[in-house]
């Protein structure tokens, strides 16, 4: 038999038992964020904001995202802070992403701390002192800030 023939074999039944594999995990995955569950829904709404596994569709992102936000995922919230002040698949509202930020950092969420003192530091959108944002963002113990400068977040993180 053709060596390249083989090899091509291979890929296409790897690829397709990938593909399978990919297909339950969204449907398990959409079965529990249907019935509730904050970690799947977070879970759903990035595959959709990434086109993984399903078609790319950021309206339905938001939806799950959103969802599981409102239920206090604090990945969740994070991930809506960088929707908003990226403007990621709506209207950027750097007010929308600081309130989100906020909440995320009243949850306890060293990201969201961090963002928050980041983007209040700006300065764009709402006027602080200098202070006031290093405050925001330094408000965290150090241990948890500087690993909150490391870990990737929300729907643009890879997991």
């Amino acid at each position: 038999m053709n060596t390249n023939f083989i090899v091509s074999l291979a890929a296409f039944i790897s690829l397709s038992v990938s593909a399978m594999a990919g297909e339950a995990k969204t449907e398990t995955l959409q079965k529990q964020a249907e019935a509730g569950d904050a970690e799947a829904q977070f879970q759903l709404g990035r595959l959709y904001f990434r086109g993984e596994g399903v078609a790319k569709n950021e309206a339905r992102a938001l939806e799950w995202i959103s969802k599981s936000a409102e239920q206090g995922n604090t990945d969740a919230i994070a991930s809506m802070g960088f929707i908003y002040s990226q403007g990621a698949g709506v209207p950027k509202d750097e007010s929308k992403a600081v309130e989100w930020f906020r909440r995320g950092a009243e949850a306890g969420s060293a990201t969201c701390k961090l963002n928050l003192g980041l983007l209040l530091r700006q300065g764009k959108t709402i006027q602080l002192s200098n202070d006031q944002s290093l405050r925001t963002s330094s408000s965290s113990e150090p241990a948890t800030f500087s690993g909150a400068r490391k870990a990737p977040c929300g729907v643009f993180s890879k997991r």
